[in-house]
């Protein structure tokens, strides 16, 4: 693939992302600061691939569907972009980090299985609308990831399928912004912050670092450093910051979408629990409020392609497990 082509759409979807991360912001009524690209983005992709699931009920991710989603994503930070409501000087600053994270980031091969099942699936919702019994076909098919769908949206004409790894750049990249700019404003005020930033981003940065090695794993680990951040700044901060609780919650549900034994981390749930206690007026508030609402928008379309691929609504779990059904996996 031309390397102009590439970084071109690479840049090109960018934009897109933070298009839909900022409206995503605002139909949540997540208050963030509008020069935080990096989580802009992050929720960029997590608004698309709730899209994704949507749409891929009625359609297939072809090119024309694909082109339609991102010029309105695009249009919209033209917008926005065009109400000052962004800093170009920032801006430039951002992607000119994110440019050097995608040269890197090329020198390594696509990860094992992305021929196997990763591939093959994510076309697959290209080519075709939502279907059932995937998972008769080999083993990968049976644990379908929301990285597949978001990544099914990057489809466009001449970059084709070699656009199919750039979710889990877009998260490794935005991470690695995310962490440094945790360590710049952190390091006079908070050590705990500071030190657990730090160790985040070498962390990442060193055993992460090949795009090769994402497959359907790394990017939810990568999100979970984002979590405990946003937790510990949670704790520390002595008073309900729901910007950060609503956060965690997306942040969470999203993960789940990405590998289903991801749910084990709902445990990291425990001490905000803990730090909440009895104060109802905080879970009344989570309850009502939209993000809740998102969250239960998204994790039935998770499950929904779970059970469609293997008749399970969490494999291999068999209390889960449908096995009358016409496409499920025998016992």
């Amino acid at each position: 693939m031309n390397f102009v082509i590439l970084i071109s759409y690479y840049f090109v979807l960018l934009l897109s992302l933070i298009g839909y991360g900022y409206c995503f912001s605002k139909i949540c009524l997540i208050n963030l600061n509008r020069y935080n690209f990096s989580v802009l983005g992050i929720l960029g992709i997590i608004f698309l691939t709730f899209i994704s699931y949507l749409t891929n009920l009625f359609v297939s991710h072809n090119f024309a569907h694909n082109i339609i989603v991102h010029i309105v994503g695009i249009s919209i930070f033209i917008f926005l972009f065009r109400k000052k409501l962004f800093c170009t000087k920032k801006f430039l600053k951002f992607i000119t980090i994110l440019f050097t994270i995608f040269c890197l980031c090329l020198l390594a091969k696509a990860h094992d299985d992305f021929g196997w099942y990763h591939l093959p699936y994510t076309l697959n919702i290209s080519q075709n609308k939502f279907q059932f019994g995937l998972g008769t076909f080999n083993h990968g098919f049976k644990t379908p990831s929301s990285l597949f769908y978001t990544n099914s949206l990057f489809y466009l004409p001449g970059i084709n399928y070699f656009s199919f790894n750039f979710t889990q750049l877009f998260i490794f990249s935005f991470s690695i912004i995310y962490f440094f700019k945790k360590i710049l404003t952190s390091y006079k005020n908070n050590n705990v912050i500071f030190f657990f930033s730090t160790f985040s981003l070498i962390f990442v940065s060193i055993v992460f670092y090949r795009l090769g090695e994402h497959g359907t794993d790394r990017s939810g680990q990568i999100l979970l450093f984002i979590i405990i951040t946003l937790i510990i700044e949670f704790i520390y901060s002595n008073k309900i910051n729901y910007k950060k609780l609503y956060l965690i919650l997306i942040l969470g549900a999203y993960i789940i979408t990405i590998k289903t034994y991801f749910v084990i981390y709902t445990l990291l749930l425990l001490p905000l629990i803990f730090y909440i206690r009895n104060d109802f007026q905080v879970y009344q508030k989570i309850l009502k409020s939209r993000v809740v609402v998102f969250i239960l928008c998204l994790l039935p379309l998770s499950l929904l392609t779970q059970f469609a691929s293997t008749g399970c609504f969490l494999f291999p779990l068999k209390f889960s497990c449908h096995l009358g059904l016409d496409w499920s996996l025998n016992e």
